[in-house]
């Protein structure tokens, strides 16, 4: 396979998990204050064969964000984890273009 289609399937796989995200149900309510600590607007911001840019929206406050990249959408166990404290985004690099990822951002 080459990097290009290696990139469009991230970007594919990536997509498939924010719209199966959005597809569940719930059976429980988030308190106003909690829905204001949880990170909106979760995206791929740039990729390439090797690398994964994942930002979201900024939220005042927050003191820090713990950025996880998964095997997995539902994987307990990350493969790489980093704590953001001024960003609002975050660069995986060193990525096996023949793997999917998934990736999640907590406040």
């Amino acid at each position: 396979m080459n990097d290009r289609f290696n990139a469009h399937l991230i970007m594919l796989l990536f997509i498939f998990l924010v719209l199966q995200g959005c597809n569940k149900d719930f059976d429980m309510t988030l308190s106003a204050a909690y829905r204001k600590s949880v990170p909106q607007n979760v995206q791929m911001l740039d990729h390439t064969s090797k690398t994964l840019t994942i930002a979201w929206d900024f939220i005042p406050e927050a003191t820090s964000y713990v950025v996880q990249l998964l095997a997995a959408p539902d994987d307990e166990m990350p493969l790489s984890s980093y704590i953001a404290r001024n960003e609002d985004y975050y660069e995986f690099s060193n990525l096996d273009p023949r793997k999917s990822y998934y990736s999640r951002v907590r406040a």
